[in-house]
Protein backbone atom coordinates (compact mmCIF):
# COMPACT_ATOMS: atom_id res chain seq x y z
CA UNK A 1 0.00 0.00 0.00
CA UNK A 2 2.74 2.60 0.57
CA UNK A 3 4.00 1.91 -3.18
CA UNK A 4 1.33 4.08 -4.29
CA UNK A 5 1.48 6.61 -1.67
CA UNK A 6 4.83 7.29 -2.17
CA UNK A 7 4.74 7.71 -6.11
CA UNK A 8 2.16 9.85 -5.69
CA UNK A 9 3.81 11.91 -2.87
CA UNK A 10 6.66 12.05 -5.56
CA UNK A 11 4.51 12.85 -8.52
CA UNK A 12 2.92 15.73 -6.88
CA UNK A 13 6.58 17.11 -5.58
CA UNK A 14 7.40 16.57 -9.56
CA UNK A 15 4.33 18.55 -9.99
CA UNK A 16 5.30 21.29 -7.59
CA UNK A 17 9.01 22.04 -8.37
CA UNK A 18 7.23 22.64 -12.01
CA UNK A 19 4.56 24.72 -11.17
CA UNK A 20 6.50 26.80 -8.43
CA UNK A 21 9.32 27.51 -10.81
CA UNK A 22 7.22 29.06 -13.27
CA UNK A 23 3.85 30.55 -11.66
CA UNK A 24 5.26 30.98 -8.12
CA UNK A 25 4.58 34.84 -8.39
CA UNK A 26 1.21 34.12 -9.15
CA UNK A 27 -0.02 31.25 -6.34
CA UNK A 28 2.08 33.50 -3.25
CA UNK A 29 0.10 36.68 -3.57
CA UNK A 30 -3.01 34.71 -4.25
CA UNK A 31 -2.64 32.53 -1.14
CA UNK A 32 -1.13 35.21 1.09
CA UNK A 33 -5.08 36.93 -0.36
CA UNK A 34 -7.03 33.71 0.17
CA UNK A 35 -5.56 33.49 3.87
CA UNK A 36 -6.55 37.33 4.43
CA UNK A 37 -9.94 36.68 2.99
CA UNK A 38 -10.71 33.46 5.39
CA UNK A 39 -9.16 35.00 8.50
CA UNK A 40 -11.05 38.24 8.18
CA UNK A 41 -14.12 36.36 8.86
CA UNK A 42 -15.78 38.27 6.39
CA UNK A 43 -19.25 36.74 4.98
CA UNK A 44 -21.60 37.49 1.80
CA UNK A 45 -23.83 40.42 4.31
CA UNK A 46 -20.32 41.86 5.50
CA UNK A 47 -18.99 41.20 1.81
CA UNK A 48 -22.25 43.54 0.29
CA UNK A 49 -21.70 46.01 3.34
CA UNK A 50 -18.01 46.40 1.95
CA UNK A 51 -19.75 46.96 -1.31
CA UNK A 52 -22.00 49.44 -0.20
CA UNK A 53 -18.96 51.23 1.65
CA UNK A 54 -16.94 51.04 -2.09
CA UNK A 55 -19.45 52.62 -3.94
CA UNK A 56 -19.83 55.36 -1.40
CA UNK A 57 -16.66 55.68 -1.24
CA UNK A 58 -16.21 56.10 -4.90
CA UNK A 59 -18.92 58.68 -5.00
CA UNK A 60 -17.26 61.16 -2.50
CA UNK A 61 -13.91 60.56 -4.63
CA UNK A 62 -15.82 61.11 -7.92
CA UNK A 63 -17.78 63.83 -6.23
CA UNK A 64 -14.46 65.73 -4.62
CA UNK A 65 -13.07 64.91 -8.77
CA UNK A 66 -15.64 67.16 -9.82
CA UNK A 67 -14.97 69.91 -7.21
CA UNK A 68 -11.35 69.64 -7.84
CA UNK A 69 -11.65 70.27 -11.84
CA UNK A 70 -14.31 73.01 -11.40
CA UNK A 71 -11.51 74.55 -9.08
CA UNK A 72 -9.26 74.07 -12.03
CA UNK A 73 -11.38 75.41 -14.09
CA UNK A 74 -11.64 78.49 -12.07
CA UNK A 75 -8.40 79.12 -11.17
CA UNK A 76 -7.72 78.76 -15.04
CA UNK A 77 -10.27 81.68 -15.47
CA UNK A 78 -8.22 83.79 -12.89
CA UNK A 79 -5.06 82.92 -14.59
CA UNK A 80 -6.05 83.93 -18.20
CA UNK A 81 -7.26 87.33 -16.51
CA UNK A 82 -4.67 88.01 -14.42
CA UNK A 83 -2.68 87.13 -17.45
CA UNK A 84 -4.58 90.00 -20.00
CA UNK A 85 -4.52 92.46 -17.16
CA UNK A 86 -0.25 92.33 -17.14
CA UNK A 87 -0.52 92.40 -20.87
CA UNK A 88 -2.52 95.47 -20.62
CA UNK A 89 -0.84 97.21 -17.55
CA UNK A 90 2.35 96.47 -19.34
CA UNK A 91 1.09 98.78 -22.96
CA UNK A 92 0.44 101.12 -20.74
CA UNK A 93 3.49 101.45 -19.30
CA UNK A 94 5.00 101.38 -22.54
CA UNK A 95 2.93 104.13 -23.75
CA UNK A 96 3.44 106.18 -20.43
CA UNK A 97 7.15 105.84 -20.90
CA UNK A 98 7.13 106.51 -24.74
CA UNK A 99 5.13 109.90 -23.64
CA UNK A 100 7.61 110.73 -21.05
CA UNK A 101 10.74 110.68 -22.89
CA UNK A 102 8.51 112.43 -25.68
CA UNK A 103 7.91 115.27 -23.15
CA UNK A 104 11.25 114.83 -22.11
CA UNK A 105 12.73 115.84 -25.39
CA UNK A 106 10.52 118.50 -26.19
CA UNK A 107 11.50 120.13 -22.89
CA UNK A 108 14.79 119.89 -23.81
CA UNK A 109 14.38 121.86 -27.51
CA UNK A 110 12.18 124.23 -25.62
CA UNK A 111 15.16 125.00 -22.77
CA UNK A 112 17.61 125.14 -26.24
CA UNK A 113 15.59 127.72 -27.94
CA UNK A 114 14.85 129.71 -24.66
CA UNK A 115 18.62 129.67 -23.85
CA UNK A 116 19.05 130.71 -27.76
CA UNK A 117 16.91 133.41 -27.62
CA UNK A 118 17.85 134.76 -24.64
CA UNK A 119 21.46 134.86 -26.07
CA UNK A 120 20.57 136.76 -28.60
CA UNK A 121 18.70 139.34 -26.46
CA UNK A 122 21.90 139.43 -24.27
CA UNK A 123 23.76 140.29 -27.23
CA UNK A 124 21.47 142.90 -29.14
CA UNK A 125 21.16 144.49 -25.43
CA UNK A 126 25.64 144.33 -25.49
CA UNK A 127 25.64 145.47 -28.66
CA UNK A 128 23.00 148.50 -27.67
CA UNK A 129 24.62 149.53 -24.87
CA UNK A 130 28.12 149.82 -25.97
CA UNK A 131 29.26 146.45 -24.15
Amino acid sequence: MSNWIETYTLSLDHRDSLTNSQSLSYITPYTRFADNYCQSGQTPSSTSQNSVRQTARIKDLEQRLRDREEELRGKTRLLENTQDEIVSLTLQLNMAEDRAERMKRENEELVRRWMERMGSEAERMNLGSGF
